[in-house]
């Protein structure tokens, strides 16, 4: 393991389902050998939860409710700006999560940012009007972009701004998850 800390930076974390939550938990997988890693993510409860999962140190912040599909967590300022404080770190930002971003920017963070951009805000358009212009500063001030397609950089209004920064990472299925297994095979019925 390096020196570096690496904290992701997501909305949840494993076993909670949705495909943001699902790249995290396969990228720290792949990662949690090579890095001091940390995973402050939103918990779906009132209460602040720190464990260990499967080898990786996950921090699941009290969350108070939604807004806009955001998870309202008071304390993910003070928790992500200990985690950066007088480390060799990285931090890796899943977005859109504009709590998470907003207490980023908050933290100061002086070291490397990388951005992974699951989806373009499209339904809350009130917030977007808001929300719009700190977006593109976080954008700007990032060392990485990694999108999903050529074809996303292209479309989106906001990564096409940034395509000289843009890395194109396509997301992963893990094909152990599609594996026939011996009782289903003995019980198809080929024709």
């Amino acid at each position: 393991m390096t020196e570096i800390q690496l904290i992701q930076v997501g909305k949840y974390f494993h076993p909670v389902r949705g495909g943001m939550e699902t790249h995290l938990y396969h990228l720290c997988q792949r990662f949690k050998e090579e890095y001091d890693l940390k995973v402050i993510v939103a918990n779906t409860d009132v209460r602040t939860v720190n464990e260990v999962l499967e080898g990786v140190s996950v921090t699941r912040l009290a969350n108070l409710g939604h807004v806009f599909s955001s998870p309202i967590c008071p304390s993910f300022v003070y928790r992500l700006n200990g985690l950066i404080r007088g480390h060799n770190n990285l931090v890796h930002l899943h977005l859109p999560n504009p709590v998470a971003h907003l207490s980023y920017t908050i933290a100061k963070h002086h070291g490397k940012l990388i951005v992974t951009w699951h989806s373009d805000i499209v339904r809350q358009k009130f917030m977007l009007k808001l929300y719009k212009n700190k977006l593109l500063m976080l954008l700007d001030s990032a060392d990485l972009i990694i999108a999903t397609s050529p074809q996303y950089i292209e479309s989106s209004p906001f990564l096409n701004c940034f395509r000289q920064k843009c890395a194109v990472v396509p997301h992963g299925v893990d094909c152990n998850h599609f594996k026939v297994n011996d009782l289903v095979k003995k019980n198809i019925q080929y024709s």
